[in-house]
């Protein structure tokens, strides 16, 4: 009997750690793709003939692909199947991603003039194709892991999203960008005597976009066969599951569903993470170049790659300190509305920029620092939150809703940038 017990225990241990690894790999691809574009942007604004003003367009040809996975979703919660993901349509987007990866490293530099103006169109289409798994993945590559008993899974798989904005945002780091120093040089001058004479030296980048997409590209595989191990992992988990005298998993013999939640404070969670995704996916990518516009190009990158990088690691608090009252959520997010009022005063009001204060960049750099890690934060809280309420389609209604969210912050964004020119 104990020997029984044992090896159980020791299957389901190795079970579990192989769920783990693929879940983290498998978020990994959520947004691997647009990420690893959008840190790419300091060195795209001197190629794109839209310059700085296609972080902005970016953003809304991602919300315009939005609108579909919104009216997925709307047919998705018509069927109890589709609210925990979708087999083949999570294998076409996984494609998807390598395939549009692929197709931007080879385009990006290619234009078409419409209207007696060049634009990048070919580049915005691979774009689009990347942003349709991207848009998707919360509403079937994050309900897929409700299929599987461990509400620790929704943690890791916020984890792997962060990776997805951490591992470009690396890349970026170690291929610097292109710049221009001043460098002393001893010379002779044509008379005999010597001297100094300044030059200015420019330096490149270590790789340039193209190999940098293709590289990226390969990376994106991992979650396609991340995701093809979970399948098989589902079939396993369930088959331990049958057969353990005890199943010993954290969460599984304990009462993992609450349902304490009452409908108003349900949608009062679902309203809050529409907010967060609005915030975090749409207005503060728009907003970020026009507040670092006048600090100039390396003010850009490091407030870009700070608001990249910071994500991942906030996604390990929820391990650590766990979300359970909706106040302290409240809270969490007036912070999060006090540095996303910072940057837009640093967008609208360019004689901030220009004040020689040694505190001007550092004050933008840990808004943006601060913002990215707490939206993380309450993603993650708010997901974990919603699967307890909610085992077969809170994760479904998270995803929708973030989604919802990311739309309406891309529209917002839209009418201050384009009809109303706040940021002018």
């Amino acid at each position: 009997m104990l020997g029984t017990i044992w090896d159980s225990c020791t299957k389901l241990t190795m079970s579990s750690f192989i769920t783990y690894t693929c879940v983290l790999f498998f978020g990994l691809g959520a947004w691997l793709s647009i990420n690893s574009v959008y840190t790419q942007l300091p060195l795209l604004v001197d190629v794109l003939p839209e310059q700085w003003g296609f972080a902005t367009l970016m953003v809304c040809v991602l919300q315009a692909v939005c609108l579909l996975s919104i009216i997925y979703a709307y047919f998705a919660s018509k069927s109890k199947h589709l609210k925990q993901g979708n087999i083949p349509a999570t294998i076409v987007l996984c494609a998807m991603n390598i395939g549009a990866l692929l197709l931007s490293a080879f385009v990006y530099k290619q234009t078409v003039v419409i209207g007696g103006t060049e634009h990048s169109l070919y580049f915005l289409i691979s774009i689009a194709i990347m942003s349709l798994p991207c848009t998707m993945s919360d509403v079937i590559f994050l309900p897929f892991i409700s299929r599987f008993k461990s509400n620790n899974l929704v943690i890791t798989f916020f984890l792997g999203m962060g990776l997805s904005a951490l591992i470009p945002a690396l890349g970026t780091f170690i291929q610097g960008t292109e710049g221009v120093s001043n460098v002393t040089l001893p010379v002779v001058f044509a008379n005999g005597t010597s001297g100094f004479e300044e030059y200015q030296l420019k330096t490149h980048p270590l790789f340039d976009v193209k190999q940098f997409l293709v590289g990226i590209s390969i990376i994106a595989s991992i979650p396609l066969f991340a995701f093809l191990v979970l399948i098989r992992q589902l079939k396993t988990d369930k088959r331990l599951q049958d057969d353990t005298v005890a199943w010993p998993h954290p969460g599984i013999n304990t009462k993992y569903i609450d349902d304490s939640l009452s409908r108003p404070r349900w949608f009062a969670y679902l309203i809050l993470v529409a907010c967060v995704g609005g915030i975090q996916n749409s207005i503060i990518p728009s907003i970020i170049p026009y507040a670092t516009n006048h600090l100039g190009p390396d003010a850009y990158h490091l407030a870009n790659t700070l608001y990249i990088i910071v994500n991942p690691l906030f996604c390990f608090f929820p391990f650590l300190l766990r979300i359970r009252k909706f106040r302290y959520h409240g809270a969490i997010f007036s912070v999060t509305i006090l540095c996303v009022a910072t940057i837009f005063m640093y967008a609208c009001i360019p004689e901030i920029a220009k004040t020689d204060a040694w505190y001007i960049n550092p004050i933008i750099y840990l808004a943006i620092s601060t913002l990215s890690g707490f939206l993380s934060w309450q993603r993650a809280a708010i997901g974990e939150t919603l699967r307890r309420a909610n085992e077969k389609s809170g994760l479904f209604f998270c995803g929708t809703f973030i989604q919802i969210g990311s739309c309406t912050g891309a529209a917002i964004m839209i009418l201050l940038t384009n009809v109303f020119k706040v940021f002018d």
